[in-house]
């Protein structure tokens, strides 16, 4: 898989959220992403990937870096058949950004909006979102979390050997 193209100024719905919520204040910060376009080494098309432009650090440690990572849409790499017995049960063709791709959805969180369990959520919202043809809506991380808890941000205990 490599880089074929890349396109700067690209709507990430998921980025431009956290960006709305975290980041607008922030002078290094966009509210777009770099959209990565992949193809395989034939130079088929392989899928995209968007690139925030700020790398999400954790929320206890701020020094730790996360995933650069926001929404991605791939094809399967090829070692996964049936007779290796690995399967995709909810890859679909899914257009995303003007783009069609057969693939499963992915997202990284960003750590203080969600975990992988917000991931999930997205993840399967798409995929809804997809089968039902937009009946049912995907939703941000950011909003999924105000879903859950009623806010955008997850509550961090810090715990130490005082509490």
């Amino acid at each position: 898989m490599k880089v074929c193209n890349s396109i700067e100024g690209a709507l990430d719905v998921n980025w431009y959220d956290e960006f709305e919520k975290l980041f607008k204040n922030n002078p290094r910060a966009v509210p777009y992403v770099e959209r990565l376009i992949l193809s395989d080494a034939d130079g088929n098309f392989y899928g995209i990937v968007g690139v925030r432009p700020i790398n999400p650090k954790d929320p206890i440690d701020h020094r730790m870096h996360h995933s650069e990572i926001s929404e991605m849409y791939i094809r399967e790499p090829s070692d996964i058949t049936e007779d290796r017995h690995c399967y995709l049960t909810r890859k679909r063709r899914y257009r995303a950004y003007g783009f069609m791709i057969d693939c499963v959805p992915y997202i990284m969180p960003n750590p203080y909006f969600g975990v992988c369990a917000h991931a999930s959520v997205w993840i399967c919202l798409k995929v809804l979102e997809n089968l039902s043809d937009g009946v049912v809506e995907s939703q941000s991380i950011p909003k999924i979390q105000r879903s859950v808890a009623g806010h955008f941000f997850r509550i961090i205990k810090v715990w130490s050997s005082t509490t």
